[in-house]
């Protein structure tokens, strides 16, 4: 059977790790080591690592492209699989990805949707519907980039040979899109990647206020400007790509699965939009 790593990165999650290790601790097969990194919590969060017998690595950076890093440079499994330090992992999530491993032999990676059952505001209900919209309906081999069946660093696994092929991690993405831009990456390599609505985690850390979601929407706003440097250098110059964020921001509004949550659209769409301009004219920024 082939061997895997978790890897979880972790700041200030005291009240939530347990929970996912809990969850991790339940499933159905377990890893051959679990990485906690840690970026220099103060709430208590490397006891409740120590108390779960993780092996706790320090992340200096703080960020979580260096904590993904930090866990595929220690890691020995075959597969390295991540997941977020708030989330809830269902019994059967490392079997049904080592099973898709084991049933291809030239899958390289796997990835699924993340989901919150309970949400604990309107904010967070409105979060919840946007983060499932589009993925495939079943499994699905991804071959194209784009955010369709899309590979979140809160649930993913890939071959370990493939993240050490691609040099892992880009450090220059810092808190925002290193997972999206790793999964394109793959894409870039030829990879073979399959994503599985079966695979799914509950993540509990979507925004449960106003002000937390146009603070993490300004930050993917930042995260798809540095992908389109990375990925699509021409973009740069490209007023359709540059103001298509700010057309999103209506286009969004007129969606009638979004129609209950107006003011969440609007706040939600211009935050991510004055991100991307912010990122895109920021010629110090990243590249």
């Amino acid at each position: 059977m082939l061997t895997v790593s978790v890897v979880i990165p972790s700041l200030n999650t005291a009240q939530t790790l347990s929970g996912t290790l809990e969850s991790l601790k339940r499933n159905t097969i377990q890893p051959l080591e679990v990485f906690v990194v840690d970026g220099m919590s103060s709430d208590g969060t490397e006891e409740v690592a120590r108390s779960f017998d993780c092996q706790l690595l320090p992340n200096p950076a703080v960020h979580t492209a260096a904590a993904a890093q930090i866990g595929i440079d220690a890691a020995k499994g075959d597969l390295i699989a991540f997941t977020d330090s708030d989330c809830l992992l269902d019994d059967s999530w490392l079997e049904k990805i080592l099973k898709h491993f084991e049933q291809d032999p030239e899958l390289d990676g796997v990835g699924g949707p993340v989901r919150l059952d309970k949400p604990l505001s309107r904010v967070q209900a409105y979060l919840a519907k946007k983060a499932v919209e589009g993925i495939p309906e079943k499994a699905e081999i991804i071959s194209k980039k784009g955010m369709r069946g899309r590979f979140s660093g809160a649930n993913c696994a890939y071959r370990r040979q493939l993240l050490l092929d691609i040099n892992g991690i880009d450090l220059r993405f810092k808190t925002h899109a290193s997972d999206i831009d790793l999964f394109w990456r793959a894409l870039d390599n030829h990879a073979r990647l399959l994503f599985d609505p079966e695979i799914s985690v509950e993540h509990l850390g979507f925004a449960q206020d106003y002000n937390g979601m146009i603070r993490k929407s300004f930050g993917y706003g930042l995260g798809s400007a540095r992908l389109a440097k990375a990925h699509f250098p021409g973009k740069r110059v490209n007023l359709r790509f540059h103001w298509r964020a700010f057309a999103n921001t209506f286009r969004e509004l007129g969606k009638p699965a979004h129609s209950r949550y107006p003011l969440c659209v609007f706040l939600d769409q211009s935050a991510f939009a004055l991100g991307r301009t912010s990122g895109l004219m920021n010629k110090k920024d990243f590249c």
